[in-house]
């Protein structure tokens, strides 16, 4: 999509059929490649562009774990996720997590939608000063 209105506009957007009709815990499960990018002011040490990779996985049954790389304004550090999320029954996902470089007790909330059969969710993380989406692809096992 590339929107016309108002001129000098540039957002960048994908759209994925909902391929599933029903959600729940098992359908988010198993291994996932994670991107995420864009921008933060928090923790400020750390504020600027924001890019994180990595390998998610989640059980079925509502805890996940990530292996990821994150460089924050340049700063790479490796991180270690783990925390848990909830599937709605409109294929929504939400994941909650203490973020590890931010060394404070706010948790990151991240939501997305399960687009196709479940093989990808587009994402994007709620907190504030976070301007920061991306997408969750899942692996061949």
């Amino acid at each position: 999509m590339l929107p016309t209105a108002p001129s000098g506009t540039v957002i960048k957007g994908d759209h994925v059929k909902q391929d599933l009709t029903f959600c729940c815990l098992p359908d988010f499960a198993g291994g996932y490649s994670a991107e995420f990018h864009g921008t933060t002011n928090s923790p400020k040490d750390l504020a600027g562009r924001f890019q994180r990779i990595g390998r998610l996985v989640a059980d079925g049954n509502g805890r996940f774990t990530a292996s990821t790389v994150a460089s924050y304004n340049g700063r790479v550090i490796p991180e270690n996720i783990s925390g848990t999320y909830c599937v709605s029954s409109k294929r929504h996902v939400t994941l909650r997590y203490a973020a590890p470089a931010a060394a404070s007790s706010e948790a990151i909330l991240i939501n997305g939608v399960i687009g196709g059969h479940g093989e990808i969710v587009q994402m994007m993380i709620l907190n504030d000063g976070w301007g920061v989406a991306g997408s969750l692809l899942r692996q061949q096992n």
